[in-house]
Order: C-alpha cells, then structure tokens, then sequence
C-alpha cells in the first residue's frame, strides 16, 4: 500500500514544488489552511505530514501549525509529521519535535535532505507496525535519536537495527543516515547484538 504524505503550507508555490519533488511512490495531497489539513488527514488515513507551521490566519505565528501538529497526533498517535521552518524559528522546531514531531527541515527544503526524512519516516513507519501493540507508539527525536534510541527496550533496539541494516544491504553507512544515529552507534550496536555487516 503506497505511503499517503499530506503536504501543509499556505504558500501554493511552495506545496506545489514540494508535490513535485515527493518519489511517485508516495500519494501526496495537499492543504493550504489547517482546517483542510485535519479534514483530509481524517478521511485520507495520512502517514507523513510535511506542516509549515505559519499557517492562516496567523501567517507569522506558529501557534496555528502547533495546534494542527497536536490534533493530529491526538487523532493518529504514529503519524510521522515533519516541520517545515525557517533558520529563524529553529527554536519553534525544537518545540514541535518535544510535542511529538518526528523530524524537522530548515527552508529551503533541499530534495536530498527532504527525501533522507522521508526516508527515515516511512522506516519507522514500516517498524512500527512490527512492534507489539502497546509499544506501537516508538517516540524518537531524530535530532537527539542517540538519546531517544537508549530509551528503547532492548529487543526494540535490535529489531530496528537489523531491519535498517536489511534495508541497507548491511550498509553501515546508509543504516545511519536511515536512523539518524552517528556510525560509531551503529558499529556499538552492532557489537552489542552480534551482528555482522559488510561496510560499503
């Protein structure tokens, strides 16, 4: 089943270019105001959110796309939404991955960087749905995952390494930039479990 992303911005130039550069691979829709952003995410069933958080009527505020990021999460507990926000308000960035963003980009977006989140989004996605019910919900701050990695249970630990080197062809490289860790935690972690990769 395709990955559904929702792309949030008020700017049509920009969720229009953003659209464009999204793999076909993925279903994308787009909204415009976080009304239409929360109808869709009900009757679409999105996975990922790319949500510019300076949404109408208070364009320059990120109050809006808080509160839209909040009534998602509320609504879909494993919903990968990632920030989209300018060099200026990289500390209202930090604020949304503490209430539950997954990720955050800096704009302009660069295709690269967009699609290295994409990415890691729809991995966990993927490993989420393998996890036992009541662990479903892994809360992991990409931008600290050392940090949020170690709070995991053991066996979560394992699962996702194996499966991020599986995806990567025991790519040691490419396992960390898919996690977001540094290589020398993938090498400890492959230690810690004994598992043996090939790096490329």
């Amino acid at each position: 089943m395709p990955v559904k992303v929702l792309i949030v911005d008020d700017d049509v130039a920009l969720a229009t270019q953003l659209k464009w550069f999204l793999p076909k691979k993925y279903t994308s829709l787009v909204a415009h105001t976080a009304e239409d952003a929360f109808s869709i995410s009900c009757y679409n069933n999105i996975d990922i959110v790319l949500l510019d958080l300076g949404l109408p009527p208070y364009e320059n505020t990120p109050e809006v796309g808080l509160a839209l990021l909040n009534k998602m999460l509320s609504r879909k507990s494993t919903v990968k939404i990632v920030v989209l926000t300018g060099q200026k308000e990289r500390n209202v960035a930090v604020k949304a991955i503490s209430q539950g963003a997954f990720d955050y980009l800096l704009k302009p977006v660069g295709e690269a960087r967009l699609l290295d989140s994409l990415n890691r989004a729809e991995f966990f996605l993927d490993i989420e749905s393998d996890i036992l019910p009541e662990e479903k919900s892994i809360k992991i701050d990409p931008q600290s995952l050392n940090e949020g990695f170690e709070s995991l249970k053991e066996d979560v630990k394992k699962h996702i390494i194996e499966e991020a080197l599986a995806k990567t062809e025991n790519n040691v490289s490419k396992t960390s930039r898919l996690l977001g860790l540094r290589r020398t935690s993938v090498y400890y972690y492959i230690n810690k479990y004994n598992l043996r990769p090939k790096d490329k």
